[in-house]
């Protein structure tokens, strides 16, 4: 022991930090080969249910595919979004419903405004039926 005493009290800072960098990282290498490790205590299963992305924002999207795909002059349609929000519900049966508000240029190239209903699947991504109807 006098001699690390010794050795610690003639070395240089930049000595000592690295004997202590050495001792830690040499330290737990052993300490590990001698204390084996503690295993971790089994945690319970979650009860938390597993989050499921909301089905809305995409049954809205392909809804407005849907629109854009059945128009006369698919470049002419714009959506209500600001005055009139898209409506979602589901329905008893799990499918959703939507309802958009638009206005496209129609055969005639004047501007007429309509309501969309689009049936969705419960996970918003297949088109199960698609409507429109003149509005006000």
């Amino acid at each position: 022991m006098r001699a690390i005493a010794l050795a610690w009290r003639i070395s240089k800072p930049w000595m000592r930090v690295s004997a202590i960098i050495f001792l830690l990282i040499v330290g737990n290498g052993l300490l590990g080969i001698f204390m084996p490790a503690t295993p971790e205590p089994a945690r319970a299963a979650s009860t938390v249910p597993e989050h499921k992305p909301d089905p809305k924002p995409s049954a809205i999207n392909n809804c407005r595919g849907a629109i854009e795909g059945i128009a006369m002059n698919p470049s002419s349609v714009s959506y209500h979004s600001f005055t009139a929000p898209p409506n979602v519900r589901e329905m008893p049966d799990g499918r959703l419903e939507v309802f958009l508000k638009f206005s496209a240029k129609n055969a005639y190239g004047s501007e007429a405004a309509s309501i969309a209903r689009c049936v969705m699947s419960g996970d918003g991504k297949t088109l199960s039926e698609i409507t429109a109807q003149p509005s006000r």
